[in-house]
């Protein structure tokens, strides 16, 4: 008997810790404004909460650095380039900064290359000079729109003050990038080197396939109005 009234006591207790949460909710700002930085580049985020337990969240960032990497005896600078938005639902499940989050991602996402060899260059066993060649320049691109799956934290609509931080990792799910190679040299029309230029395609897209699960972790500041 006792076990009975110890649980009626605490779902009552939870009952009201529940109601105080709902009434501390309908007594704050909903919406928010804040800056991000993080793997996809320096942005910003618009919030709303539509309950203790679900915020809808509008994410802009953009990114930009150089890479070189080497390949099949070619040097390549590479230009990486993000800007993407991004529309998020955040489930805050306990009703407090921890959340899951899910939505979809949009925008540029690639890396644009060229490589100039110096020296003769081996492409599947075809030996090539740097005037047969020439320069050699394309681009890496991931798919437009990609998924978004992630865990965080997020006091933005959980505390009292209106100033929140954020802290969000998870990943952009998309298909293997697509490559796209092309050359300038003597040789650049020939069916030899069409033919050594997809397969060099078909090397760099696997080298990139990890950016499928491309890492997307940042962190942030709130301003709640």
């Amino acid at each position: 008997m006792k076990l009975v009234w110890v649980g009626l006591a605490a779902v009552a207790l939870a009952g009201v810790g529940g109601a105080a949460n709902a009434q501390d909710w309908m007594n704050k700002d909903r919406w928010a404004v804040g800056t991000t930085i993080g793997t996809d580049g320096f942005g910003g985020d618009i919030k709303y909460s539509v309950s203790p337990q679900f915020v809808l969240r509008a994410r802009g960032a953009g990114l930009g650095f150089s890479h070189s990497e080497n390949d099949s005896g070619i040097h390549y600078s590479g230009k990486v380039k993000f800007a993407t938005g991004g529309a998020f639902i955040d489930w805050h499940p306990f009703s407090n900064g921890f959340l899951i989050s899910g939505g979809v991602v949009a925008g540029d996402r690639k890396v644009d290359l060229s490589g100039t060899p110096t020296s003769n260059v081996t492409l599947f066993g075809n030996t090539y000079t740097p005037a047969q060649i020439g320069n050699v320049s394309g681009r890496a691109k991931l798919d437009t729109a990609a998924g978004f799956l992630g865990l965080g934290y997020d006091s933005t609509f959980s505390r009292r003050g209106p100033i929140g931080i954020s802290v969000l990792a998870g990943v952009q799910l998309s298909s293997s990038p697509k490559v796209r190679l092309s050359s300038t040299g003597l040789l650049a029309t020939t069916p030899q080197l069409q033919a050594d230029l997809i397969k060099e395609e078909a090397e760099l897209r696997d080298d990139l396939k990890f950016a499928r699960y491309y890492p997307a972790i940042s962190v942030g500041l709130s301003y709640r109005f």
